[in-house]
């Protein structure tokens, strides 16, 4: 059996990290050093999102900004704007959403629905309404044409 060095496993981890980027990168050396573009031995927000957007685009996917930028905050564990290979390798802490429970999603989903099946009754209702006005409308214009036919024909042709 064949034993794997942490150094080994934290380089997987890497590679495994960034593969929403769709790197090109061989090896988690060469990953790292493509996107450290300016040789400091550390990755800048800037770097990481230019990175990201790079093979994103190669891989004509599209790419999320936000989200990079978000990927970025929560890999840079001492806040200090940096990633070191080290932040790099470590397994990105769950966002918000991903700390969501089960039943918290189906709440959500549930909500969401709800949220528009009420929408789509109001439109509706009004709708509804808009149709009862314009057949109103109609009627009365209806039944003043009628009089004013009435009035027109009936009391003024009696000569006798």
């Amino acid at each position: 059996m064949k034993m794997y060095s942490a150094a080994g496993i934290a380089a997987v981890m890497l590679v495994c990290t960034l593969l929403p980027f769709g790197s090109f990168a061989e090896t988690p050396s060469q990953l790292f050093g493509d996107m450290d573009t300016d040789g400091d031995q550390r990755i800048s927000q800037e770097e990481f999102v230019g990175y990201g957007a790079k093979t994103k685009k190669a891989a004509g996917k599209p790419f999320n900004e936000a989200a990079a930028k978000e990927s970025f905050a929560n890999r840079d564990a001492d806040g200090d704007g940096y990633l070191s290979q080290e932040e790099m390798s470590q397994k990105t802490p769950a966002s918000d959403k991903q700390k969501m429970s089960l039943e918290e999603q189906k709440k959500k989903i549930g909500e969401a629905k709800q949220k528009k099946e009420d929408e789509e009754k109001k439109r509706k209702a009004e709708e509804e309404k808009r149709k009862e006005e314009r057949r109103r409308k109609a009627e009365e214009a209806k039944k003043e044409k009628q009089k004013k036919n009435k009035d027109d024909g009936g009391g003024g042709n009696n000569d006798d």
